[in-house]
Order: structure tokens, then C-alpha cells, then sequence
């Protein structure tokens, strides 16, 4: 990942440069559009990266799950003053996907990456209200605040 990133979203900012005393920020984290405090990426979603995520999402490559957790977990511990949390949390899956795949594929990262961690797997923490998504981003978030 580039070394000029949001400080919020961690979205790499190539060609900016940070203004003494004021927070790097890209546009949207400006305005205040996520409902979060902290969000890193461990790799850039393309080539080799896109190939993994795949194998691990559709043919339950586990052994990738834990390659992947590695990531986050090196993200996390350089920043463990800003990014520390309680808890992993794997997205819950629309419950008729999982029953297609016969597992969470993010389950398969977030269950090694608490491990890693040394925090609590709590599966059960979030639940899918709505239809089924479409791919998200592979980040680690971390919020103290209620969304607005």
C-alpha cells in the first residue's frame, strides 16, 4: 500500500502531499461519509489479490483465510494505538448465499485474524437485514460512534 494515505479510510492518496497541522483526509472522509473511526486495506484489490479473494470466496480455499488474516493482523499491530479493538466480527453472508456456498467466506479470514489478534470471534454480533450485496471492500474497521 502507498505510504500517503486518508488517515480515515486509509484510501492511498498518491500525489498529495499533507499540509502541517491539518489532518490528510480524502474528500469523502471530509465530508464525513462513512460511520466509522478507522478503516485499513492491506493490499490494493487487483491482479493476484483479486484472484485470491475469489478462490477463497467461491472454492473455500481455507488455508488462504489465514494468508489473508496475516494482512489486517500486520496492519493492525503497526498501528495498535489507533486501530485497537475488542472483537473480530466476520459480514455476515445473506443466509440463501450460505446455504449455496455451505459456509461465510469471511468467517474463514476473521475467525484466524481474531486468533492472531488474540481477541474474541463473535459471529453473532451482526445480522444481515436487508437483500444480498454485492462485493464490499476487504478492510478493518474500526468505529466508536453511531452512524448518522
Amino acid at each position: 500500500m502507498p505510504d500517503i494515505a486518508c488517515e480515515v479510510c486509509g484510501r492511498p492518496l498518491p500525489g498529495w502531499t499533507q499540509k502541517e497541522g491539518e489532518p490528510l483526509l480524502c474528500p469523502a472522509c471530509r465530508d464525513r461519509t462513512y460511520a466509522f473511526d478507522r478503516a485499513r486495506s492491506f493490499a490494493v484489490y487487483e491482479d493476484a489479490v483479486v484472484r485470491a479473494i475469489l478462490l477463497l470466496k467461491f472454492e473455500q480455499i481455507e488455508p488462504l483465510g489465514g494468508w489473508f488474516a496475516e494482512r489486517p493482523a500486520e496492519v493492525v499491530n503497526a498501528e495498535v494505538d489507533r486501530l485497537a479493538a475488542d472483537v473480530v466480527v466476520p459480514v455476515p453472508l445473506h443466509c440463501e448465499r450460505e446455504r449455496e456456498r455451505g459456509y461465510n467466506q469471511a468467517a474463514l479470514l476473521s475467525k484466524p485474524l481474531a486468533k492472531r489478534l488474540r481477541l474474541p470471534h463473535k459471529a453473532v454480533l451482526l445480522m444481515r437485514i436487508g437483500g444480498k450485496m454485492g462485493v464490499g471492500a476487504w478492510r478493518f474497521c474500526h468505529t466508536s460512534r453511531q452512524p448518522s
